[in-house]
């Protein structure tokens, strides 16, 4: 069995990938980053951990998944970035075995291979939310347009008849003090 958990913002690890698990586990089952736990291990001190059978060991707690799919040996390396941990990689067997030092140096390039492309993936998902937030802007003023245009129409005709009324009342006697400021705040 292999596994790529993905650390969660809530502090589990969802299982993101891998091969040889049940359908439904990938992209759905999560496992809780607790100290008793081999995988909460390796985020928390960001060392491989291999553990030749999880039946002798009394260290760890196995989860439910690996213990339904007859995990009895695992080889965890810690999955991290630039700002820190992204998850767990590992490899399980269904019978006890030692990991060899070759064999965590490998699987060590593979994670750092993998966090690199987990890295980009969110660079890239940041851009397009930011990309989002311009095209609202944008929207927002375009509409923001609309009513000022829909604004100006109506403001418009409404000064033409004050200067009209103005000069009107102005050249019959009647004070008129208040229209000229009306028609300079429509202006």
């Amino acid at each position: 069995l292999s596994s790529v958990l993905e650390l969660l913002p809530d502090g589990r690890c969802r299982f993101l990938a891998g091969a040889g698990w049940h359908d439904g586990v990938l992209g759905s089952v999560t496992v809780e980053m607790s100290a008793d736990t081999a995988v909460g291990h390796v985020i928390r001190t960001l060392t491989p951990l291999a553990i030749n059978d999880h039946r002798a060991d009394r260290q760890f707690v196995l989860t439910p998944t690996l213990r339904e799919h007859q995990a009895v040996s695992s080889l965890l390396v810690p999955l991290y970035g630039s700002s820190g941990p992204l998850g767990v990689v590992g490899a399980h067997w269904k019978q006890p075995h030692d990991a060899s030092p070759d064999e965590i140096t490998w699987l060590q390039i593979l994670a750092n291979t993998l966090a690199l492309c987990l890295a980009n993936r969110s660079a890239l998902q940041a851009e397009n939310g930011r990309l989002q937030r311009v095209e609202q802007m944008m929207a927002i003023g375009q509409v923001a347009a609309g009513v000022a245009h829909e604004l100006r129409n109506p403001l418009t005709s409404i000064q033409g008849l004050l200067q009209v009324n103005l000069r009107d009342l102005t050249s019959r006697g009647v004070a008129a003090d208040d229209l000229p400021v009306i028609v300079h705040e429509i202006g």
